[in-house]
């Protein structure tokens, strides 16, 4: 007899009326974690919980072997997944050993640009991002700027003029145009902001570099990025830290209407490509 609904399949039920049989459930044998993988998690572990800083040295080899009741090789392959992660430094020789390591931004940054490899990824999707992103570092790096950094802030408005006028290639125009937003970013108290900002710029910035979508006789663009960035460093210099953010948000507005004509997706070669 069908059962049509959830009602009657109780009713049934208490009319003693059979339900269908459910198929057997399958599932296929759960891998067990390598030995290495379990030794690398738990000397990640014993790295937080006793804060160590990059430079401070891990147990030897030796001491890890039998803490770890281990063999020599699952101990070595076990500092070899760290290293890949790029939290342990290991170096030969004598005084040698693993190290804790400082993971560096290009590393982060790198290993990012794999992850969104294999992902379809829209320019509107990165200036969406970019929109909540840069205006938030920009106002925070506001009273971190130095009297170097508007230095070479000015400098990027010189040779972007230069561009203007043909004394430099429009390439080199674009990237001095992203060379300016990299500079705030750099001042970003906010380590998750600081990183993120930068990780943006530099996408653009190799986009520029490794194949340049914005038309190079789109007088427009360049007229409006120096318009934009003139703004930005007059404020930054007086310290009112919200109307940059303002002027940082319209101007990647902007910005994003001309990119979001002429490319749809990011190109994946962009991510790998070195």
């Amino acid at each position: 007899m069908p059962i049509k609904d959830e009602s009657e399949r109780t009713n049934a039920l208490a009319k003693g009326v059979a339900r269908p049989v459910r198929p057997d459930f399958e599932f296929r044998e759960l891998r067990q974690p390598k030995r290495a993988e379990l030794i690398a998690d738990e000397i990640r572990h014993w790295i937080v919980s006793q804060d160590l800083r990059p430079g401070d040295r891990l147990p030897t080899e030796k001491e890890l072997i039998r803490a770890m009741a281990s063999s020599r090789g699952s101990v070595r392959e076990g500092l070899k997944i760290l290293e890949a992660q790029g939290l342990v430094q290991i170096t030969a020789g004598a005084g040698g050993g693993a190290r804790v390591a400082l993971i560096s931004y290009e590393n982060a940054n790198h290993l990012l640009k794999n992850f969104f490899y294999f992902r379809s990824l829209s320019w509107r999707q990165v200036y969406d991002f970019r929109l909540q992103i840069e205006p938030a570092a920009a106002e925070l790096a506001t009273p971190h700027l130095t009297d170097e950094d508007f230095e070479r802030l000015e400098n990027t408005i010189h040779r972007c003029v230069d561009g203007r006028v043909e004394r430099i290639s429009r390439a080199e125009q674009r990237l001095e145009e992203g060379n300016f937003h990299r500079i705030i970013a750099e001042r970003c108290p906010n380590p998750m902001l600081r990183f993120t900002s930068l990780f943006v710029s530099d996408l653009l910035i190799d986009y520029v570099r490794y194949r340049n979508i914005i038309d190079t006789e789109n007088d427009d663009f360049g007229a409006e990025c120096l318009s934009s960035h003139r703004k930005l460093i007059d404020l930054l210099r007086r310290g009112k830290s919200a109307e940059v953010a303002a002027v940082m948000r319209d101007h990647v507005m902007a910005v994003r209407s001309y990119l979001g004509e002429r490319e749809r997706l990011v190109d994946p070669g962009l991510l790998m490509e070195r």
